[in-house]
């Protein structure tokens, strides 16, 4: 509300006949430039190369700080989580977009149309506006949680599976049977030491 408040272009946006399509196409760049921060843009804008570079600071301290024998493995975690994160954001912003021009906006202006939903009396388009401001600014921080985390396990599951995989035409000296034989041996020599201890 605060931006709605401080805004010049809510006025033109209240003066706007949603029933029109030029009114339309209006009332979503103004509900998209809501979700890039309206009147604050310039500073989400300022600090948005600050939290990236952060984030891109914390990847490399985790790639320091892993062993030396995973930090592969955590390097190429830490950058495929950093994909999924920019990723999963930007399909975020277009999908809330796509849906606000091709289904909620024809649809409220259908309602219009035909009478179904009175203007102004029981419903404003700016409220519309607003709701989608909100959704557009919040879906990508919601979903970028979810893609770093895809990210990770993806690249944890792919190092997991290519390291106890069995190829179709793998030779049996290529696998690592010496760890399965020192098992072996450590099983049968726990087993010959129970029995001993048993006898005496």
């Amino acid at each position: 509300m605060y931006v709605l408040a401080i805004d010049p272009s809510v006025v033109s946006v209240l003066l706007l006949d949603p029933t029109k399509r030029k009114s339309m196409k209006k009332l979503f760049k103004f509900a998209k430039k809501l979700g890039q921060g309206g009147s604050l843009r310039t500073f989400v804008k300022t600090v948005k190369p600050f939290t990236r570079g952060l984030r891109v600071l914390v990847g490399g301290w985790r790639w320091y700080e892993a062993a030396p024998c995973r930090r592969d493995e955590v390097g190429v975690e830490e950058a495929m989580a950093f994909v999924g994160n920019r990723v999963s954001r930007m399909i975020a912003r277009t999908a809330t977009d796509v849906t606000a021009s091709l289904v909620v906006f024809p649809i409220q202006r259908h309602l219009f149309r035909q009478d179904l939903l009175p203007f102004p009396e029981a419903w404003h388009p700016i409220i519309l506006c607003a709701l989608i401001g909100v959704v557009r600014a919040v879906s990508p921080f919601a979903m970028s949680f979810q893609g770093s985390r895809f990210g990770r396990v993806l690249t944890r599951r792919f190092y997991s599976t290519s390291r106890n995989r069995w190829l179709p035409t793998q030779k049996v000296s290529k696998n690592n049977i010496s760890n399965l034989f020192q098992a072996h041996t450590c099983n049968c020599t726990s087993l010959a030491n129970r029995s001993t201890s048993s006898i005496f």
